[in-house]
């Protein structure tokens, strides 16, 4: 038997997520509410299923609900939740939070349900390509056993993978995924600006950049990251790293900084390689701390 899902808040997550679910047909997407009637509808019509909502009094009662709403709102809307009477003993309340624990969530166990955090280690930006591409993500899950117990089946129908945390590491965790999704587009763009100082426009930057960052993405998953690792660091060249370096501090100090960092965090994966000299990494080490 079906069981039925409500969404209190519905984002790029949410829309993927509820259309997956539709979609596998194991469960019946319920009441979905948003910041307004007329997002709700969007969302609705998104996941090609459920009843927009305009508040909370409006919903009826389900044996899920998907928290969706963003980190700093999930703590009140559990405790609306928790005081609009719908919820029952056995029934699921969970988020989908890479950085919040599901203790954010306790007014609702307060009021007999069981609570989970289930954190998909993925990129929404595109609910299309996040539709297509979701099997085989890994989710970071930590909570309730009945909760985790009942989660499971339905995130496994869809393709996900999971990998149990706990509360204690969750932010570092969660730092780990944001420095290497979030950050990786924050350095293409450091990246483009830098061709542009250059004298290199924008659509010819990410032309170049395209075979660059996916065959190095390649590299890493395939080679590890010593390996993946090339370029005048890997090979030990000083002077070159020195001259990109002062044109750097020349441009603009703070990217400077950035360079200077991401060097001396490269040195390690240099010297793993044994390709380089000693004595000219040496000289990298003492150049980028500044010595």
């Amino acid at each position: 038997m079906q069981q039925r899902l409500n969404f209190i808040g519905c984002g790029q997550l949410g829309k993927t997520l509820g259309s997956l679910w539709h979609q596998s047909g194991c469960l019946i997407i319920g009441d979905v509410l948003t910041r307004s009637l007329s997002s709700a509808k969007s969302a609705v019509t998104n996941i090609g299923s459920g009843t927009p909502v305009d508040n909370i009094s409006a919903m009826r009662a389900s044996s899920f609900y998907l928290i969706a709403s963003g980190d700093d709102d999930i703590e009140s809307c559990s405790q609306q939740l928790a005081n609009s009477g719908l919820l029952n003993s056995g029934d699921i309340v969970f988020h989908c939070s890479g950085a919040q624990t599901s203790d954010l969530l306790k007014a609702c166990k307060n009021a007999g349900a069981s609570i989970a955090s289930i954190h998909p280690i993925k990129s929404f930006a595109n609910v299309d390509q996040a539709i297509s591409s979701f099997a085989g993500t890994y989710c970071g899950v930590e909570g309730d056993g009945p909760a985790l117990e009942k989660l499971t089946p339905i995130f496994t129908r869809i393709g996900a993978k999971f990998l149990t945390i706990s509360k204690q590491n969750k932010t570092l965790y969660h730092a780990g995924s944001v420095i290497a999704s979030n950050y990786l587009v924050t350095l293409q763009e450091i990246s483009i600006n830098a061709f542009g100082q250059a004298g290199i426009d924008r659509q010819a930057a990410m032309a170049i950049l395209e075979p660059i960052v996916t065959g190095t993405v390649d590299n890493i998953f395939e080679q590890g990251t010593s390996r993946a690792l090339t370029g005048p660091i890997a090979r030990g060249d000083r002077k070159v790293v020195e001259s990109q370096l002062a044109a750097m501090e020349n441009w603009d100090e703070d990217l400077a900084t950035i360079y200077r960092l991401l060097g001396k965090y490269s040195i390690p994966l240099a010297e793993t390689q044994e390709k380089a000299k000693v004595a000219n990494l040496n000289q990298l080490k003492t150049l980028f701390e500044g010595s």
